[in-house]
């Protein structure tokens, strides 16, 4: 289920944003256990919205 979430929520950021670009050094995990990554800072720029406004993104507010 989270797999399939995760999925979901980065399509929804491509379709909103373009130009992924690193914006720091990415930081791993460090379990034996588990293969990740725990910090990956990145910037991307908004995408145009079909109406020619730009898209506010995702805040996280309401």
């Amino acid at each position: 289920m989270a797999r399939i979430a995760l999925c979901i929520h980065f399509e929804e950021l491509r379709t909103r944003f373009e130009d992924f670009q690193r914006a720091g050094r990415p930081e791993r995990l460090a379990y034996a256990f588990v293969s990740g990554w725990k910090h990956m800072p990145v910037t991307a720029r908004p995408r145009a919205r079909a109406n020619g406004l730009p898209d506010r993104g995702i805040t996280g507010r309401g």
